[in-house]
């Protein structure tokens, strides 16, 4: 009792925990029989009563106070009363109420007690107004620790504890706050749990010093930080309160999860000081995220000795608000937080899990376990070790996945339900996963401001999340290497909502350095093996030197390209699967209401993949990032642009290149590019509202740029997506005739979609540069290239009409310099740019021929099917002689020729129409006559003509015509329409007289016949078109008989490809063969190779024979005659 009345309870805790710790240590390795035992001892503390144990602490506690005291004046240890004394000079708030003591290290122990110390004070000349101030404190501390020491202000919460001091004062102050809460955490009240009484208190102190006098809110901030040294204390020493603590921090934990208030950012601020103060901090911290590790990645229970057996799947839809929740809340209180999390044992992928074991090999994997989520998660390497090994990883894969049963589940249930219930759900699963991504994205931005060790383990983190995960960059990814997709897609849109700070600032977007992409560190992400962009073109002497190893990044750099390269390993790899699943599900489709496991299957990844790809704020954050990104690589490609200062040409020569642009250009991975393409794609395809977001000039530009370069990238396939991006993203909704999306969302108009009349650069180079590309497409495969041809025809058709526009057209035919090399290999004679500025249209021109020819000849057989089914299903007796499989078999069959039918006689309409637009210019109706175009272009319109009102133009004559997209009408008015601009070209009409589809005229007999019948052209069109047939007649008397005239022509006059008489005989370099221009023109418009030897071959290659072709003229004169 006397050790109580010299130090009150309080003083207990005015000692820092450590000390305590050393005394209680002592006690249990002494010999002494007087020292108390440890908390730990299975004999100690229940030989003792609670009382006994209590005494005994306050003594040991004493002693070692007052031997501080006495052996330094500059003693650390914390003291309640001199705060209170000196709170002014010792204690500073910040704006949310955070405590600080910038003098707390000089403070002393007291030397009397509390009450004593404020008994006298209220004896003083001013007791009425400290009297007034002192009950004022009672008063609200009363009301915040729920306990008083007057009998009649207990009421139903707050607890009568005037039994439980040795404090004759009946107010409450800071004094003796101490003592009562020691009391009530003893055990001999009702209270339960600490650290929610405690925290329960400071945020009632906390609420009342707003409306505080200064003196009172000074004295309610000293309350409020001894409630956070008994809090620490408790988290420091579970055992000080007996059960009351003993789960202190699973009860801050607890706190954090539930409460996401101010006040819990206010108190961790001061209970994270106070812990650092008292040397916890560290073994708080790792306890509390070990708590939260357990959350989100429970144990997961299999059978035992059946590896096969499926564990507990860990879902989306388990609830991991709690752990997030006080992630959060820690990395928001101190640096010092940060600076622990970043020094987790698990923050970093351990190297042992970076490579199979030797023992280990794929390919001898069963597939069986390859779709075990347990034996994966095991087992599994590289980015499946980053993803279910790693802290923030695990916290990534938060994510829908087709293999999570309650996903399924969830989806297959809401096909029942009304599609409000559907979307529901899909909203649900995007606020869980959107959580998680801003809960790592928190993490790293906190980690990377606290700088030092957490930065660089945060940085280091990123590079292993990308550089370990490559693997899903391919199409089939090994399951033992690769991420899931949503791991991927969640890093993408974390370093989106990291890199937005650069995205929307230019000044920061320039200081971009683009040398990490040749450094040693940008190699980690960006392989020396990586498809370059001019792989072609790329030499030894061409390749740029490289950047130093020991070269450092900013932040900003580093951030922006990690992005890009998350964005390509996780959205562009789930975007390009988009389309395989909708094509799935749309011939599954039949088996959702049969529950049909292909049809479910499908269903269930459309649905997951709309939650993951559809966030609107991850559309918004993809399109921001392609505008940027297309700033930075015009501002690199025009850096010391020569070519554009002096060239005025749509085609720009690769000779016009600075040498840094050339070193850019060579070291320019393709996916960067491919990727901005894809993702403006999907968006426009999913939700083109979503396009306003930001303006796109830049990309526009950037298209052009390429355009105007067909040298600069090798990939007919991505040189087709310019066209794409075109049609989808910026050609206006109401000139769209063919668009394809990919959700019920209608396209909109936008700011976009105006560019194309107002953007400079697109005025004076976007329509040739287009016409070539229409060419170039022909070798992106047979089916591709049509919906490619088929959208640069609608952007073109477009453009067309804008007056803006109309003079550029005449580019692809007018061009005679700045024409670009398509070879690495110059040509052993020079070549004329006349003659390249010709091979540019003849490479468009023949494009345009290959596909009006193919699509007439698709939408003349389809129909010809269509109408044998359609009189098949007319005949009862025919039709019911079949039995169910043939019936089902004829109607499916029906159905794919109804719709091969419609796609291609809309796009043969398309092809029509351009070619009467074009030929409509003096200009560009030139090119057309050339030797290498004349004569397929003629072949070309006679055989449309002959199909459309020839002897067989009855067999397509279809029911529901307009249906199938077919217009007979139109097509024959486009195609007469185009004649009638010849009217008056007589080596027109020698090549239609020489046509071998002429047919003594019949087809344009009966083609003027019908325009007449049914009046499809204006008047004049019509007499045009009458005086070109009559012309063409006459013509014909002169024309000379091919076929009689090469029965007896020498073999060395034939070309050995096609069997006939070489108009231009040219020598192949490679081979040395000899064959005619048209012929070797014709064939390298599909392939880059000799056809002899399969060598690289490009025209400009090929080697005139001038003395074989005089020959073959003087031959070919002397046996001319009339037909």
């Amino acid at each position: 009792s006397n050790v109580e009345k010299k130090f009150p309870f309080y003083s207990f805790f005015s000692v820092p925990v450590v000390m305590l710790n050393n005394v209680f240590r002592a006690s249990a390795t002494s010999g002494n029989q007087d020292q108390e035992p440890t908390p730990q001892s299975n004999d100690g503390i229940e030989e003792l009563q609670k009382e006994e144990v209590r005494k005994k602490r306050l003594a040991k506690v004493s002693s070692l106070a007052t031997s501080t005291n006495e052996s330094s004046e500059q003693s650390t240890v914390f003291s309640p009363k001199s705060v209170v004394e000196d709170s002014h000079r010792k204690m500073d708030v910040d704006s949310v109420g955070h405590i600080s003591y910038p003098a707390q290290k000089s403070m002393k122990v007291a030397n009397t007690t509390g009450h004593q110390s404020l008994n006298s004070t209220l004896m003083s000349p001013n007791s009425q107004k400290v009297d007034k101030e002192a009950r004022s404190l009672n008063l609200h501390l009363e009301q915040s620790l729920l306990m008083t020491l007057r009998k009649e202000g207990a009421s139903g919460q707050i607890l009568y504890m005037g039994s439980e001091t040795t404090n004759s004062n009946e107010l409450v102050n800071a004094s003796n706050m101490g003592e009562l809460i020691c009391s009530r955490l003893s055990g001999k009240s009702d209270v339960l749990n600490a650290m929610s009484y405690l925290y329960g208190c400071y945020k009632r102190i906390l609420s009342k010093e707003v409306a505080s006098t200064e003196k009172l809110r000074d004295d309610l901030i000293n309350c409020r930080g001894q409630l956070v040294s008994f809090m620490a204390s408790c988290l420091g020493c579970p055992d000080m309160f007996e059960m009351n603590s003993l789960n202190s921090v699973k009860d801050l934990f607890a706190i954090l999860a539930d409460d996401s208030s101010p006040t819990v950012g206010t108190m961790m601020k001061d209970l994270v000081q106070e812990l650092d103060n008292q040397e916890f901090l560290t073994q708080v911290l790792d306890e509390m995220i070990s708590i939260c590790i357990r959350q989100l990645n429970p144990s997961a229970s299999h059978a035992i000795g059946n590896p096969l057996a499926n564990p507990a799947f860990r879902s989306v839809l388990d609830d991991f608000t709690p752990a997030m929740n006080v992630l959060k809340s820690l990395v928001r209180s101190d640096k010092r937080v940060c600076k622990e999390i970043a020094n987790v044992s698990t923050f970093l992928c351990d190297s042992s899990l970076i490579e199979l074991p030797t023992n280990m090999n794929i390919n001898n994997i069963h597939p069986m376990m390859l779709r075990n989520p347990h034996f994966i998660e095991t087992n599994g390497r590289k980015g499946v070790a980053v993803e279910n090994k790693t802290f923030l990883g695990q916290l990534l894969r938060i994510s829908p996945d087709p293999m999570d049963p309650k996903v399924t589940q969830l989806f297959q249930d809401s096909l029942k339900s009304p599609r409000s219930v559907m979307e529901g759900n899909i909203l649900d699963l995007r606020k869980r996963v959107a959580m998680a991504q801003s809960t790592v994205s928190e993490i790293l931005l906190a980690l990377l401001k606290a700088g030092g060790v957490a930065k660089s383990n945060a940085l280091a983190w990123l590079l292993q999340a990308i550089s370990l995960n490559l693997e899903s960059a391919k199409d089939h990814p090994s399951p033992m290497l690769a991420a899931s997709p949503g791991f991927s897609i969640n890093l993408g849109a974390v370093l989106l909502q990291l890199s937005r700070p650069v995205l929307q600032d230019a000044e920061k977007l320039l200081k971009v350095d683009i040398e990490y992409l040749t450094s040693k560190e940008g190699s980690q992400i960006f392989p020396a093996d990586s498809t370059r962009l001019m792989t072609l073109l790329t030499t030894d002497s061409e390749l740029p030197p490289s950047v130093a190893s020991t070269k450092e990044f900013t932040f900003v750099t580093q951030t922006f390209f990690m992005c890009w390269k998350a964005l390509h390993l996780g959205v562009v790899s789930q975007c390009n699967k988009y389309i395989q699943i909708l094509r799935g599900l749309n011939h599954y489709h039949a088996g959702l209401a049969t529950g049909d496991p292909h049809s479910l299957h499908y269903f269930v990844a459309k649905v997951i993949a709309d939650s993951q790809l559809l966030a609107p704020d991850l559309l918004q954050d993809i399109v921001l990032f392609c505008s940027a990104a297309s700033q930075r690589l015009l501002w690199a490609l025009n850096a010391d642009d020569n070519g554009n200062k002096t060239s005025t040409s749509w085609l720009v020569n690769k000779s016009d290149l600075s040498v840094q642009q050339r070193q850019f250009l060579l070291t320019l991975p393709e996916h960067l590019i491919d990727d901005l393409m894809t993702l403006l794609l999907f968006v426009a395809r999913t939700s083109s509202s979503v396009l306003k977001t930001a303006p796109l000039n830049h990309t526009l530009s950037l298209i052009v740029y390429f355009l105007r370069r067909p040298w600069a990238v090798q990939s007919p396939h991505l040189r087709a997506k310019f066209g794409q991006v075109l049609l989808q993203v910026y050609l206006p909704v109401a000139a769209r005739t063919h668009e394809e999306l990919w959700s019920n969302a209608p396209s909109v108009d936008g700011p976009q979609t105006t560019l194309l009349e107002h953007h400079n650069e697109s005025q004076r180079y976007l329509a040739p540069a287009l016409l070539l590309l229409y060419g170039d497409v022909e070798r992106t495969g047979f089916y591709e290239k049509l919906t490619n041809r088929r959208a640069i025809m609608v952007v073109l058709k477009h453009l067309w009409t804008l007056d803006t526009h109309r003079p550029a057209f005449r580019g692809i035919a007018t061009v005679t310099t700045a024409a670009a090399s398509t070879s690495s290999s110059a040509s052993a004679t020079p070549i004329a740019d006349e003659d390249q500025g010709q091979g540019y249209f003849v490479r468009f021109a023949n494009g345009l021929m290959n596909e009006t020819n193919a699509l007439v000849a698709t939408t003349m057989d389809k129909l010809e099917e269509i109408k044998k089914v359609q009189l098949l299903m007319q005949n009862p007796a025919e039709w019911g002689r079949m039995n169910e499989e043939e019936k089902k078999q004829v109607t499916e069959r029906h159905e794919a020729n109804e719709n091969e039918c419609k796609g291609a006689a809309g796009l043969c309409l398309e092809t029509l129409n351009m070619l009467n637009y074009l030929t409509s210019d003096s200009v560009i109706r030139e090119p057309f006559l050339l030797d290498a175009i004349l004569p397929r272009f003629t072949s070309t319109l006679l055989n449309v003509l002959l199909r459309l009102v020839g002897s067989k133009s009855l067999a397509i004559k279809v029911e529901n015509m307009e249906s199938y997209n077919f217009q007979p009408k139109v097509y024959l008015y486009e195609v007469c329409s185009a004649m009638a601009h010849f009217h008056d070209t007589p080596i027109f009409w020698t090549a239609v007289a020489n046509d071998s589809f002429y047919n003594n005229g019949g087809p344009i007999r009966k083609a003027i016949s019908t325009v007449r019948r049914l009046q499809l052209v204006a008047a004049e069109d019509f007499s045009k078109l009458e005086q070109l047939y009559e012309n063409v007649q006459q013509a014909r008397t002169n024309c000379v008989d091919m076929d009689a005239v090469i029965e007896d022509a020498p073999f060395e006059f034939m070309d050995p490809l096609l069997d006939t008489l070489m108009r231009d005989p040219v020598r192949l370099p490679t081979s040395k063969t000899i064959v005619d221009r048209a012929t070797i023109a014709q064939h390298l418009l599909n392939t880059d190779t000799d056809p002899f030897n399969r060598q690289h071959l490009t025209i400009h290659m090929v080697e005139p024979v001038p003395e074989l072709k005089q020959r073959i003229t003087e031959w070919l004169e002397s046996k001319r005659r009339p037909t």
